[in-house]
């Protein structure tokens, strides 16, 4: 497919700039809405379209979670033709543009050592279709221009920016500062007809704790907002969340996430899956967590559970009141945990209540 950076169409030296845009870009009528089938052609990853053509992304977390990590991994993934994690669909191997501003080549040669290793990616292609730049010199006004520049060079299908934080040394949660920074990156992917993911940190996490009771999950992009602005510019955006003592991170799929065309293992529609760390510090990479069983919210760890069941095995008639009264609970607690025990069966992970402040 030819690139529009490529294309030099002829204009009449007396149109004026606007009637050239509308020229060839067309209002459209009902009509055209009607008929309209979409271009599957552009769509890099995800059935519908996740990642597509001349559309940013943005993947959200809080610092520290291994963001670097996993975009690197999707680097991996999307060059070989991989689909990520075995859950979103990715078409052919593309050819990506990964550039960073925080990691030597030491790091990265870490990196990707072990997520070569662990995702089976096909070397060959990966070596014919990514391609890393760093970078710690362009900055603010310098970026757009800079990263014109690599496209016009590179010519990739997706761009991956790590991070936004790293390209920018004023505020990017004032929705001034933010604007004159991602309108030229918009442009230039429009420009070189390439998708895009931007790494945007997170603030830091809830005071009262990060459970899947604190956090409420519709937010999505404004995870990492100070401004509106800075939550609405992405076509679709994905998180990464991880919740007090569940070893998983939420792979949240908050904006547009039908597009990403993801199944639960039930085979209905979802909008998340569960991935974890390796927990090998000198092989850092991703794998998708063996339980996709969704966390029990809030639920009370103050009781052993499995003395709990084995006091339930050893009087299975027992009554609830006299259950308490024999365990020196209360009620609503018995209650709290045989709900606990029916959510361990279903492989569903308890997550911690929030604890009350005294």
């Amino acid at each position: 497919m030819k690139k529009p950076l490529d294309q030099k169409p002829a204009v009449d030296s007396d149109e004026k700039p606007f009637e050239t845009y509308l020229r060839e870009n067309p209002p459209y009528t009902w009509a055209d809405l009607e008929h309209y089938q979409p271009d599957s052609s552009t769509y890099l990853a995800g059935t519908l379209g996740w990642l597509r053509r001349g559309y940013p992304t943005a993947l959200i977390g809080w610092s520290g979670q291994g963001k670097s990590i996993l975009l690197e991994q999707i680097c991996v993934q999307l060059s070989a033709g991989q689909d990520l994690f075995g859950k979103v669909k990715v078409f052919k191997p593309l050819k990506v543009l990964l550039i960073e501003c925080e990691n030597g080549k030491d790091v990265l040669s870490r990196d990707f050592r072990a997520i070569m290793k662990h995702t089976g990616a096909d070397p060959r292609k990966v070596s014919k279709n990514l391609t890393i730049v760093s970078d710690w010199r362009h900055k603010d006004e310098l970026f757009g221009p800079f990263l014109l520049e690599l496209l016009i060079h590179c010519e990739p299908d997706l761009v991956c920016i790590d991070n936004l934080q790293g390209f920018m040394s004023t505020d990017p949660n004032k929705a001034e500062n933010f604007n004159n920074w991602i309108d030229p990156v918009l442009h230039a992917i429009k420009a070189a007809n390439c998708g895009l993911i931007l790494v945007d940190h997170a603030p830091k996490p809830p005071k009262v704790g990060n459970t899947e009771k604190d956090l409420d999950l519709s937010l999505g992009a404004y995870l990492g907002s100070g401004t509106a602005r800075k939550a609405n510019w992405a076509r679709t955006s994905f998180e990464l969340i991880n919740f007090t003592r569940d070893p998983r991170y939420r792979l949240n799929f908050s904006k547009s996430g039908q597009w990403a065309g993801i199944k639960d293992v039930t085979g209905k529609d979802t909008n998340h899956f569960f991935i974890e760390q390796s927990g090998i510090s000198t092989e850092p990479y991703w794998k998708l967590a063996d339980n996709q069983a969704a966390p029990v919210k809030g639920a009370k760890l103050s009781v052993d559970l499995a003395a709990f069941a084995q006091h339930l095995a050893d009087f299975p008639d027992m009554s609830q009141d006299d259950r308490a009264e024999k365990l020196g609970l209360s009620r609503k607690t018995i209650q709290r945990n045989l709900k606990r025990l029916e959510a361990k069966k279903r492989g569903c992970i308890v997550l911690p209540k929030k604890a009350r402040k005294r």
